[in-house]
């Protein structure tokens, strides 16, 4: 910590008005904002982010599996297990997903 002080406090006076300025600002507009909020669009962002999220994962676990089946075939078992293992394990988790989600926030999406 003392090490991050040190190379933080030469430029602490040029830094600090901005900082101060900028707190300022969102503890006045975040306020003001929030009154104004529209929450009606948020489902239907939860099942796009969640789409999303099973996508990326299903990505990864394809991705890993060729890669693993490659390493297989090149004759490298420890890796090429370990990643058909790991591509295994990342379709299991996108198959839990949405039901850790439920479980974890009491919304259905």
């Amino acid at each position: 910590m003392k090490r991050l002080w040190r190379r933080v406090a030469p430029y602490q006076k040029r830094v600090a008005p901005a900082a101060l300025l900028l707190g300022v600002y969102l503890f006045r507009a975040v306020p003001l904002q929030a009154a104004g909020l529209d929450w009606s669009d948020l489902a239907s962002f939860g099942a796009s982010a969640e789409a999303l999220g099973l996508y990326a994962g299903a990505l990864m676990g394809v991705i890993g599996i060729v890669f693993g089946a490659v390493k297989l075939i090149g004759r490298d078992w420890t890796e090429g297990i370990i990643a058909v293992a790991a591509g295994a394990g990342v379709f299991w988790a996108c198959g839990h997903a949405v039901g850790w989600g439920t479980a974890i926030t009491g919304q259905a999406l």
